[in-house]
């Protein structure tokens, strides 16, 4: 989405109101323009569905405040800069830097042009995207674009259409590119890092100080090498991932015999050396006063934290079954009954479509793939504008309408298992990302988003390898108390859970843990058909007796506490009765000017509303995605969108989800997921994550029958 925004050196304190002295075609006419605070030093210009994004690039815009002075002017450039800043957004910069990544934003006429300049003056990792949501016609964004060499801007012509990229001689002479970076100077070991320097000179000689890291040895020693460098050009380039041929954790300084640039130091880790202790305070509180703990996990608060209970997160027994339920009777599966035989007579024409548009990417915030309203193949040519039904990102389609034929299919809603997903072409795989979270202990969401990043993991990677973390028990996912969004997760301490007369190894690990849990309990088990992008470590089956040993061995040896369960069968993540949790979720007020969806349980989409009077389950689509619910008693609350799912289907007496004794499946609707504790208790009667057996579905297995029933009845029929 491009933003246009104003910079301010006094404070932004509210919304300034501005208009128009002359029109410009740029803003609907009759709409109020306002500067909005983002923080005390900028100001973003919106209503930003008001303004027409491609006059704006073309004409520019001058406005002014209502009392006459002038407070916001933008003129437009032929080839626009956009530097990456740290918070991952893309700012507009009068002269690029070396090293750092760019997007360049360009009109169609002068693509070739400006091509051929970025092909000389850049590293070559650039790429050009010529259909891009929000970019307007006529325009084309090159990304990826790293600059690696200075030109003086006295010999061009500041009419050229390349001026404004002409990238800048005053810059740091040493950048670091690549590599998995996990904070500050420190690097995971496998990272692939090259450092860049500029010189004027042929031959350069670089010094490297290495001294490697291991746990327990205080003083290591220090070797010292001399590498001499050929230059074939103004920037040197050097690999550094030779350093680190043998995988260990090392502390490096780099520093140049020729002066070309300052002494360096960087760190490469893993978690062989976690960065802190395991012993976090964050985990799945149980006492009573907080129902949050069937969605995140929390900080246990000082009046709790004396409170002697398990670690487990299968701590109780499953309760009983509550006889005065009868959920597979009062409520019908959606499965059992779906069809898409309800279309609007104003849709008649169109079907429904999972295809993908031209290059775009899986990015559906909701389910990984979108789901397009397209139109009929017949004679003739149209454009259409349409709008993903799941997440409203809006696209544009070649087709046509025919009223002559109407196809009502029945189309899979979901399609795309957060499992599928591949690393491909990544120099990563996840389990480098995970040991990268193992070595930090505990990590925001947008460090995660950032590993992933870097990684070149695929669209949606992030989110999906939390959701498969957390279900397999490996971390717990922390969420914002007053708005209930992901905020950081953390590793948990290591578990061995028994599954089927088998030990799966969750939480944290490094090869110290792996090795001596070979020579304890054997060899573990690798299932060559396995699914799952994290790697699975299953351990055969050891008694009783070998417990403590076990306990006691990984202690003094690789310094971390462990857990071990058994009989997952007869316990679960405790109190699974969601019956209250809704009155305890954080009020929440939603802008009457907002765009509201509601969830459809029967459809298993969301659908466009104009209020949020209704009870059920609400989300708002812009500036950020927010779940919501109204209740029984009018209340409007904060809620995950599982949560908002679950509700709208159990009002009206329907249910996402589905147990069979039989085989000893639980079925549930993909992209109606299950509270995370939930998910997590299902996950550990196995091991496995849930597989997609039929289109739309996810398959639990193996999940016994006091469980499967216990989910359904603690999820539908509540008091609402």
């Amino acid at each position: 989405m491009i933003s246009f925004i104003a910079k301010s050196r006094d404070v932004f304190e509210k919304d300034i109101h501005l208009k128009e002295p002359l029109q410009s075609g740029v803003f609907d006419d009759g709409i109020k323009i306002h500067l909005a605070p983002e923080n005390e030093e900028i100001g973003v210009l919106g209503p930003p569905n008001q303004i027409k994004t491609g006059p704006m690039l073309l004409r520019g815009a001058s406005l002014i405040e209502r009392e006459g002075t002038t407070r916001y002017k933008f003129s437009p450039r032929q080839a626009m800069a956009l530097e990456k800043r740290t918070d991952g957004f893309f700012y507009q910069v009068d002269r690029p830097k070396l090293f750092l990544e760019h997007a360049i934003l360009v009109r169609k006429k002068y693509q070739k042009q400006v091509q051929n300049f970025v092909n000389y003056s850049a590293d070559g990792s650039q790429e050009t995207i010529e259909e891009l949501p929000g970019l307007p016609d006529g325009y084309v964004c090159i990304i990826g674009v790293r600059f690696i060499q200075s030109i003086s801007v006295e010999t061009w012509d500041a009419l050229d259409i390349n001026y404004w990229l002409l990238p800048s001689e005053n810059q740091t002479n040493l950048e670091f590119i690549g590599g998995l970076r996990l904070v500050g100077n420190i690097y995971h070991r496998r990272s692939r890092l090259y450092f860049l320097f500029q010189s004027e000179k042929k031959d350069e000689r670089i010094k490297i100080a290495t001294t490697s890291v291991i746990r327990k040895v205080p003083d290591s020693p220090t070797t010292n090498n001399i590498y001499p460098i050929k230059n074939d050009g103004t920037v040197v380039c050097h690999d550094l991932s030779t350093l680190n041929a043998d995988a260990a954790d090392r502390d490096i300084v780099i520093s140049s015999l020729d002066n070309s640039f300052s002494e360096t130091n960087l760190s490469f880790r893993s978690a062989n050396n976690p960065r802190r202790p395991l012993d976090s305070k964050y985990e799945f509180a149980t006492y009573p006063s907080d129902l949050f703990n069937v969605l995140s996990c929390t900080e246990i608060p000082k009046e709790f934290s004396k409170i002697d209970k398990p670690d487990s997160t299968l701590s109780k027994s499953l309760p009983p079954l509550k006889q005065h339920k009868n959920i597979t009777q009062s409520h019908k599966f959606i499965g059992d009954h779906f069809i898409e035989n309800n279309f609007n007579e104003e849709e008649e024409d169109f079907v429904y479509s999972e295809t993908l548009v031209g290059d775009g990417a899986l990015s559906c915030i909701e389910n990984d793939i979108h789901t397009w309203k397209v139109p009929e193949k017949a004679s003739g040519k149209s454009t259409h504008t349409q709008i993903c039904t799941n997440c409203n990102e809006k696209r544009l389609w070649v087709g046509t309408r025919d009223r002559s034929k109407i196809d009502v299919v029945q189309s899979p809603l979901f399609s795309n298992p957060v499992q599928h997903f591949t690393m491909d072409q990544s120099p990563y795989d996840a389990d480098t990302i995970f040991d990268a979270m193992c070595y930090l202990g505990t990590i925001n969401w947008d460090v995660i988003k950032r590993l992933c990043e870097e990684a070149y993991a695929p669209n949606l990677f992030a989110l999906n390898l939390v959701r498969q973390l957390s279900a397999l028990g490996h971390i717990d996912i922390e969420l914002n108390r007053s708005n209930l969004k992901l905020k950081r997760c953390h590793v948990r301490k290591p578990h061995l859970i028994e599954s089927k007369n088998k030990f799966f190894l969750t939480g944290f690990r490094n090869n110290e843990i792996i090795d001596e849990l070979v020579t304890l309990i054997g060899e573990p088990i690798i299932n060559i058909n396995e699914t799952s992008i994290i790697k699975r470590y299953i351990f055969n089956y050891f008694d009783l007796d070998s417990e403590n040993q076990i306990l006691d061995v990984l202690k003094q040896a690789c310094g971390v506490e462990f857990t071990i369960i058994r009989d997952t069968d007869r316990e679960t993540t405790g109190d699974l009765d969601i019956t209250n949790l809704y009155s305890s979720l954080p009020p929440i007020s939603l802008s009457s000017t907002s765009k509201f969806q509601k969830f459809d349980p029967q459809k298993c989409r969301w659908i466009d509303v104009d209020s949020i009077d209704e009870r059920g389950g609400y989300r708002t689509q812009w500036p950020v995605t927010i779940y919501a619910i109204r209740l029984k008693n009018n209340e409007l609350v904060a809620s995950t969108a599982a949560l908002a799912k679950i509700y709208a289907a159990d009002i009206k007496y329907l249910r996402l989800h589905e147990y069979n004794a039989t085989n000893r499946t639980f079925t549930a609707k993909v992209g109606c997921d299950l509270p995370p504790l939930v998910e997590r208790a299902l996950v550990s009667c196995t091991g496995t994550l849930p597989t997609q057996l039929t289109p739309g579905n996810f398959v639990y297995s193996d999940i016994p029958k006091n469980m499967g029933y216990s989910v359904l009845e603690n999820h539908y029929g509540t008091n609402l």
